[in-house]
């Protein structure tokens, strides 16, 4: 280059008709769904068959029920633990990768920023018990799209995307105080048929 400054040029590698690229956004011919759904739909399935039919499913029901009681039924608990972390690293693994293949980067400093606070969420608002041994992978679906809706409508409405940890929060706070004014309702029901009979 000639002059005071000098020009540099980059290189950007164009991804869009790799077949990586093609995973996270092509669409099924005829119906018009992405592939990413269809696989969303798949893993839906396959977890729920596995945790509905399977012996293992059957564990994890126990071992969030009552973890000192599964433990004196046989449920080997530290075992159990370990397999149920790694089955939930591999397919968060597995969602790392179809982001990237969604959007094409990848911000190491941002990536998944409060997933936890969605994961929660969606379990609670899906109806997964705070004192657990009671849910299914069907309600986790739609608590999560329940949240993909909050995003949206937050988006559509042009509100300042600092508040959207604020609102997600505030519905999780509420979803808790529920589920426990709930529970302590059932409770003193229980208690108060039990007073019945003695």
């Amino acid at each position: 280059s000639s002059g005071q400054g000098q020009q540099q040029t980059y290189q950007v590698f164009d991804y869009s008709n790799s077949p990586y690229y093609g995973l996270g956004n092509t669409k099924i011919p005829g119906i018009e769904v992405p592939i990413v759904g269809i696989l969303l739909i798949v893993f839906v399935i396959l977890v729920w068959l596995f945790v509905k039919y399977t012996r293992f499913g059957r564990k994890i029901y126990a071992l969030g029920s009552n973890s000192k009681a599964a433990g004196l039924a046989g449920i080997n608990v530290p075992w159990t633990k370990t397999a149920i972390f790694t089955i939930a690293g591999g397919l968060v693994g597995l969602s790392a990768v179809l982001h990237t293949a969604i959007y094409g980067s990848m911000d190491s400093s941002s990536a998944g920023l409060s997933y936890e606070l969605y994961a929660i969420a969606s379990c609670i608002i899906g109806g997964i018990a705070m004192s657990g041994g009671k849910g299914n992978i069907i309600g986790i679906l739609f608590g999560a799209l329940a949240f993909q809706i909050v995003d949206k409508i937050i988006s559509v409405l042009g509100l300042n995307p600092l508040i959207n940890d604020t609102i997600k929060g505030a519905i999780l706070l509420l979803a808790v105080m529920l589920q426990l004014i709930q529970g302590s309702t059932l409770k003193e029901m229980g208690n108060r048929i039990k007073s019945w009979f003695v």
